[in-house]
């Protein structure tokens, strides 16, 4: 995937995450802080429009095991590698053409695992791992994973469009980086408005889950148990801007394990332990998954139409590959 694109799905999923939490704070203000038991992910049905949960999904509390409905329509590794292989080729192309010899390559894909990186804070930090590694991915520690710009300079402006012309031609919309997305993701005959179709739903259902009648109570409980640890969070993604901004991150380092202080990991433990205690992340990951089935049976068909678009857009890619750029 191209870092790009990358980095406009990574902002767009987490700012469905804070625009639910926001939604959850507001519902929360009237709540009992101290749910009763059956509060706590029971009973499995809310009001009418909200859908059941499953009780094994919200007792294993694991999202590495839940199974999401959606992810099945994602291209997967093996087709995301056939599209960045295409998207480079143009890339390099459209470089070429403003005199710019291209990087080494392979530039256009990123070692980087989007779906684990979305999930890795979807309900804030969940994962054991974060006893140690706080309130970073566990990827951010993986040099080899690190991003490296494939231009810099005047090409750089070239290649983003931050110049409109460059040695007396016009630079395309966007830059290299947009005629890239054109050529390769918007193939002739190809559904445009579908593009952004699947990012849509799951921000539908992560946006949903975190305002169930089920989920709210938990929020305030989550707040209450992490207060009588000392820690004075509002929500489960405030963890995330008040541990990752100077002076407790450097804006410029790139982190290290060792950089994670033993107070973060204090908190990162807390908050591990609280989401569990209050069954608050199984009971919204339930939730989770309960509105993605709700949601993929409601747009059965457009999804199809989706997994032809994506069909046509590896077609597409396949023929860039084998012919070149035209």
């Amino acid at each position: 995937m191209l870092m790009s694109e990358f980095v406009w799905r990574v902002c767009r999923s987490l700012l469905g995450l804070l625009v639910a939490v926001a939604a959850m704070a507001a519902c929360s203000a009237d709540v009992d802080p101290n749910p009763s038991p059956a509060a706590n992910g029971a009973p499995a049905r809310g009001p009418e429009h909200e859908p059941v949960l499953d009780p094994q999904t919200v007792a294993l509390a694991d999202p590495h095991a839940a199974t999401s409905p959606l992810a099945g329509y994602r291209p997967g590794a093996a087709k995301d590698q056939i599209i960045d292989r295409a998207r480079e080729l143009v890339g390099n192309a459209c470089m070429r053409g403003f005199g710019f010899a291209p990087p080494a390559p392979g530039w256009a894909h990123v070692n980087f695992d989007f779906n684990a990186f979305s999930l890795w804070a979807r309900y804030g930090i969940w994962d054991p791992i974060a006893a140690e590694t706080g309130y970073l991915p566990p990827m951010s520690f993986d040099e080899s994973k690190r991003y490296v710009p494939p231009f810099t300079g005047e090409a750089n402006q070239v290649y983003s469009g931050e110049v409109k012309e460059y040695n007396g031609r016009p630079v395309p919309a966007a830059g290299c980086s947009g005629e890239m997305t054109r050529t390769v993701m918007q193939p002739t005959g190809a559904r445009q408005d579908l593009a952004g179709f699947l990012g849509d739903l799951d921000e539908e259902a992560m946006r949903r889950s975190a305002q169930d009648s089920r989920v709210v109570p938990l929020v305030a409980a989550w707040r209450d148990c992490m207060k009588q640890h000392g820690w004075d969070y509002e929500d489960p993604m405030a963890p995330f801007s008040y541990w990752n901004q100077p002076p407790r991150r450097g804006a410029d380092k790139y982190v290290k394990a060792g950089d994670i202080s033993t107070e973060e990991k204090a908190s990162a433990r807390d908050d591990l332990g609280c989401k569990r205690s209050t069954m608050l992340l199984g009971t919204w990951l339930a939730a989770d998954v309960a509105y993605q089935h709700l949601i993929v049976e409601r747009e059965s068909e457009r999804l199809r139409e989706y997994s032809q678009y994506m069909d046509k857009v590896l077609a597409n890619a396949n023929r860039i590959i084998t012919e070149g750029v035209r």
